[in-house]
């Protein structure tokens, strides 16, 4: 006897499997268009977090003190000041950008962009006359869960590195 159609459980168990493996598939798909570029993101933004840091570890090397003002420019939340023997280098957060500038070599003054980072600096006082600068950082990335904070690092910066 010869069939012409499908039965009843055949057609239950393909109106099953099809919808199951379409969720699986939009899932995958989720991942690899949403996912994957936020975190090429963030992994960019964290190297140049990572510039602007090595780049502050070099001028603190070379720093001699941390003055609250230099010329017209003041030491605020915004703005660090690094006082070298060829003059000062002077950092300023402006929105997304953190600017470089130095009144000893004009033509390495630099300018990062940091759209999402969070990135603050603090003066904070060591020891009697021995200042530091307090530097906190980190990417946010949300997710399901909420907002977390994503390579969050703190660092201490000592005018002159280790050599006092």
């Amino acid at each position: 006897m010869s069939r012409k159609g499908f039965s009843l459980v055949e057609l239950l168990v393909a109106m099953i499997t099809i919808p199951t493996v379409m969720w699986v598939m939009t899932l995958m798909t989720r991942t690899l268009v949403m996912d994957m570029p936020r975190d090429r993101r963030v992994v960019n933004e964290q190297l140049q977090v990572d510039q602007v840091l090595k780049q502050l570890q070099t001028d603190m090397d070379q720093t001699l003190s941390l003055p609250v003002q230099w010329q017209n420019v003041v030491r605020d939340a915004n703005t660090l000041i690094l006082e070298q023997t060829q003059g000062a280098v002077v950092y300023r957060r402006q929105g997304q950008l953190i600017v470089r500038s130095s009144d000893n070599d004009p033509n390495n003054d630099r300018e990062w962009t940091l759209p999402y980072a969070h990135m603050t600096w603090a003066t904070c006082s060591l020891a009697e006359g021995l200042d530091a600068i307090e530097v906190e950082c980190f990417v946010p990335l949300k997710n399901s869960k909420g907002v977390r904070q994503h390579f969050k690092r703190n660092y201490l910066y000592v005018p002159g590195g280790l050599t006092r």
